[in-house]
This record gives C-alpha cells, sequence and structure tokens, in this order.
C-alpha cells in the first residue's frame, strides 16, 4: 500500500531513484503524450511568424495587421458562409491590407482599389501565381492542372492563354459565331415562349439560362448543342456532358479541410476525394470522346482551318513548335472545361441578379424598356449589332456586375518572389485574395454604394473599359490572370438580358416575394433562385420567325 501510495504521489523510492517511482508508462499514454506535442507543434508552425508580411521601422518590426488566428485553425472560423462580407467586416477593423492564416495557409486580403492596384498592376508578374494547395481542381484537371484558371504562369500557361484571347476570344472569331448565338438566343426565346402561352406559369429563370447558355457555350466549344451530347444508355456509353459539367463546379466549389489544414488531408474527413475521383472519370471519359471524335473528323477532312476552341486546341497540340511544351489531350481536356464552368456560370447569375434588382427598382426597369423599345421596336428582337446602341443597359449590367460579381472574392493570388507592398515585406509563397465584393461597394469610391443606380456609368469612362483598367470595377479581375472570356460573357449577358426583357414582361407570383440573399460558390448566386412568371409582349410570329430565319441562316453558313 505504501509503494502504491509513493508512485501515486511521485514520492522518491526506498534506494532514492525518482524516476523509478513513477507509473509504468503504457501504449495508450504514450500516444495520448505523443498527440499532445504532435499538437503543441503544429500550433507553433501554425502560429509562426516568419511567413507573416512585417515592415521595419527604427530596427523594430511591425506586422500587417489581422485578427489573431485559433491554435490549428487559424481564422477559418471567421469566414463563415459568405467569406466575402465576413473579410469586408473584418477589414474595417484590421485595414484595406490585412493578413489571415487560414489553417496553415498565409493569406493577404486586399480590401481597396489602391490595394488592388499594387497586386494587379504595380507587382503584377510577382503575383501571377496561383494557390497550390487545391485539392479538387488536382485530382479533376490532373496533378498539374493544366487550367487557365488553375495554372502557374509558365510557358504552357503562356501559349494557352494566348491561343484563347489572340484567337478564341478574338474579334474575327467572335463575328464568326456571332449567327450561331443569335440563333441560339432565339431558340431559349421561343422555350419561353411556349411556358407563356400556358398563362401566368413562373419558372425558375437560372434553369433555362443555364440551358440557352451552355448551347452557345457547346457549340463554340465544340461544334454542337448539348441536346447531341446527352447519350446516357446509349451503345456508344457516353457520358452524361451535362451533368459531368454541373458535378464538376459541384465539386470545384466545395470547401476542403485539407486545402488549409494539409496535415488532415490524407483523413479526407468530408468524404470528397472519392467524390472528386467519380468527376473526373465522367468528365475525362465525355471529353476524350468528343477529342477522339474530332480527331478522326479531321482525319477524313483532310485538316481543315479551324473553326471552333476544340480545332484550335487540336491545332496548337499538333504544332511542332509546341514539342517542348506539354499541350496534350489533358490540356486540351482542361481548357475546354474552363469554358464550360466559368463560361456559363458569370452570365447565367449576372443576368439573375440584373433581373432581380430591376423586379426591385421598377423605376429603373421601365426606363430599360423605353430604350428597348426605342432602339429595337416591336417588329423584331434585339441583334448584337442593336448594343452599341443600346446605353441604358449597359449601365445596368455595369451596375450589376458591381453589386453582385459572381467572384466577389478574385481567384487568389500567390506571390511567386517575395515583394514589398505598402512598406510590408510579402514573403515568397504568400497567396493574395482580392475582395473585389468590397472595393465595389467603397464609399469612398461609389456615392451611395448600395443603391442600384445604373446611371451613375452614363458617360462614366468605365462603361466599356477592359478588366484592370480601373480599379473601381473589377468583376473580371486584372493583369495577367484578369478573366481572358470577359468580353465573350459581357456580350453574352447583355444580348440575353435585352432579349428576355424586350420580348416578355415579368411578374412576381402572387404570394412570392424576391431575396436578394447571396449563397457563396464556385459562383455567388442568389440563396432561392428567381422564380417569376413571364408574359408575352411581343407577337408570338416575331419570336417564331426569328428562330427560324436564324437557324437557315446559320445552315447556310
Amino acid at each position: 500500500m505504501a509503494m502504491a501510495q509513493e508512485k501515486i504521489w511521485g514520492v522518491a523510492a526506498p534506494d532514492g531513484r525518482f524516476w523509478q517511482s513513477l507509473p509504468t508508462p503504457t501504449t495508450t499514454s504514450i500516444l495520448w503524450a505523443a498527440l499532445a506535442l504532435g499538437l503543441c507543434w503544429l500550433w507553433w508552425k501554425s502560429n509562426r511568424e516568419n511567413d507573416r508580411p512585417r515592415r521595419s521601422q527604427g530596427g523594430r518590426k511591425s506586422f500587417l495587421p489581422g485578427p489573431r488566428p485559433l491554435p490549428i485553425i487559424g481564422n477559418l472560423h471567421q469566414l463563415g458562409e459568405l467569406p466575402h462580407q465576413t473579410l469586408a467586416e473584418l477589414s474595417k477593423a484590421h485595414g484595406p491590407l490585412m493578413f489571415l492564416r487560414l489553417g496553415s495557409v498565409p493569406f493577404v486580403v486586399a480590401s481597396s482599389s489602391q490595394a488592388a492596384k499594387l497586386v494587379l498592376q504595380t507587382h503584377d508578374k510577382t503575383f501571377a501565381g496561383r494557390a497550390v494547395h487545391w485539392t479538387a481542381p488536382k485530382i479533376i484537371m490532373g496533378p498539374t492542372m493544366p487550367s487557365i484558371l488553375f495554372h502557374q504562369p509558365d510557358a504552357y500557361w503562356r501559349l494557352a492563354r494566348q491561343i484563347c484571347v489572340s484567337d478564341f476570344f478574338s474579334n474575327k472569331r467572335m463575328h464568326h459565331f456571332q449567327g450561331v448565338r443569335m440563333r441560339e438566343v432565339s431558340n431559349l426565346l421561343v422555350s419561353i415562349l411556349n411556358v407563356a402561352r400556358d398563362g401566368s406559369k413562373p419558372i425558375v429563370l437560372r434553369e433555362v439560362l443555364q440551358a440557352g447558355i451552355l448551347n452557345i457555350i457547346a457549340i463554340m466549344s465544340v461544334g454542337k448543342p448539348l441536346q447531341q451530347f446527352l447519350t446516357v444508355g446509349s451503345s456508344s456509353c457516353d457520358v452524361d456532358i451535362v451533368r459531368s459539367i454541373f458535378e464538376t463546379k459541384a465539386s470545384l466549389g466545395l470547401f476542403e479541410i485539407g486545402d488549409y489544414i494539409p496535415w488532415l488531408a490524407w483523413l479526407d474527413l468530408q468524404g470528397s476525394r472519392k467524390r472528386h475521383r467519380q468527376v473526373a472519370k465522367n468528365a475525362r471519359t465525355v471529353l476524350q470522346r468528343i477529342v477522339d471524335t474530332r480527331r478522326i473528323e479531321h482525319g477524313s477532312e483532310g485538316n481543315p482551318s479551324p473553326q471552333d476552341l476544340l480545332d484550335i486546341l487540336l491545332k496548337a497540340a499538333g504544332d511542332p513548335n509546341n514539342k517542348d511544351i506539354q499541350f496534350d489531350d489533358a490540356a486540351v481536356r482542361a481548357i475546354l472545361l474552363d469554358m464550360f464552368v466559368a463560361g456559363t456560370d458569370t452570365s447565367t447569375m449576372t443576368i439573375e441578379w440584373a433581373l432581380a434588382e430591376l423586379l426591385q427598382n421598377r423605376n429603373k426597369l421601365q426606363k430599360l424598356i423605353m430604350e428597348l423599345h426605342e432602339v429595337v421596336g416591336s417588329s423584331r428582337i434585339v441583334h448584337e449589332s442593336d448594343l452599341p446602341n443600346l446605353s441604358y443597359l449597359r449601365a445596368v449590367v455595369n451596375e450589376t456586375l458591381r453589386l453582385h460579381p459572381s467572384a466577389p472574392l478574385l481567384p487568389p493570388h500567390r506571390s511567386m518572389d517575395a515583394c514589398e507592398i505598402d512598406g510590408y515585406h510579402i514573403p515568397m509563397g504568400t497567396n493574395v485574395y482580392i475582395n473585389a465584393w468590397t472595393i465595389q461597394r467603397d464609399p469612398s469610391l461609389w456615392e451611395n454604394p448600395l443603391d442600384f443606380e445604373p446611371e451613375r456609368f452614363l458617360g462614366s469612362p468605365m462603361m466599356d473599359s477592359i478588366p484592370g483598367q480601373h480599379m473601381e470595377l473589377i468583376p473580371f479581375g486584372g493583369g495577367r490572370r484578369s478573366c481572358p472570356g470577359w468580353r465573350l460573357g459581357l456580350l453574352i449577358t447583355q444580348i440575353v438580358l435585352a432579349n428576355i426583357l424586350h420580348a416578355f414582361s415579368w411578374e412576381i407570383p402572387i404570394g412570392t416575394s424576391v431575396s436578394l440573399d447571396e449563397k457563396f460558390g464556385i459562383a455567388v448566386s442568389m440563396l432561392k433562385p428567381l422564380y417569376i412568371s413571364p408574359l408575352l409582349k411581343l407577337d408570338s410570329n416575331v419570336l417564331i420567325d426569328a428562330q427560324k430565319t436564324l437557324s437557315d441562316l446559320v445552315e447556310i453558313t
């Protein structure tokens, strides 16, 4: 009993050896001790200051301000469901340039136009990198992530971006597909007409828009509308491309705890890796089948001149001048996926937000309808050639992008080298979020920033500016990493919005309301999709005749 008491209280044993008086350690106690030590080490590692931006003044170091991180998780707990709004509030307390540690990953957040200019213009080359810790893109697109959005700025990325900007998104190529775009717009109008004929039956506008815009993107990218790919269960075993696209968007928009706390990644706590691998398999199957089919067609046609994006990419892949650059089928698939995923959401969500704002600001809606009537009349649909004369329409789209950017936090940049911003030393490998949402609602830049006022853009140099030209308005980013497809996205948004407002009146069903609450994801959407009723304004024959004329015109060309 005495010996037991000695061991319990740690009293020295009779021979004077203290350690022999302690309880014999068990495997469990060793594991718990190791876990405790490991957590202590991780806490120290995740809160170390050697990667935190700092400035030296008079021999003293001051760190970039920011909220105090917790052990292990850092500031992750502070992001909430709408991180752009949370970061906007934090910037009020910590300044327009602040530091956060998301898990163990260091981030700088720029929340002013001046800070954004330093990242996107002054140090554009330094911050041209992308974050390297994303799980979903690596699984879905491959370990090198040959996507224009996610890839690092090397020779491959420069070639891929040049191909898209200089060829596919060129004025010549945009003009080439003008008839296709207008045909698909007319098809969209007729699909809404079929609903409007049933009276005041409401529709989920987002679903209708996504189908029509996806068709435009599909034809410009791979030469066929989506209906021709919906062959699930057929002998060819094709995968449903629509399902693959939406599964990919869902996967890329998932929050992954392992992206921010890498030592937990192997546990796959959310069970998402299995899902990502299945999504990757589906996307790879359907896109590779499209690529292989096109190669067979090229072989039988004697290598025709490029028509769509796939033709352009295959030509680049076969160019001997690119033999030192890994421009292979994985690259072709990744760039096509970029188009389908990014090209659809921006226009769809912007149109939905615009109509929601207009329905809550009826005087603005009436002003736009009057402009459409004066410029276009009631005997035809709106054509792309009308857009330069529809200044209020363009102002409405700009104001919508200001208040509701589809990417309120621009895809994070990463410093490729150390640099200095606003006197602070920024270490190499620092990730930078630019909060476009905060900048575009900054009361020092915008009068009545929370109000929907399209008139602010009339006569403004920002009306038709290019990305990054004015740091007050950056829905498409700026610099080397600006969205390469911004012209197409803006064009589709303007022409579709103009036509659905010109052809139909839109009413909110009795007993329902429009909510401007947000849902965060790969693109920020309305939390409650717009559920409204279309009422035909133009003669139905105008829409039907336009559809037939445009279909015949595209067939001829």
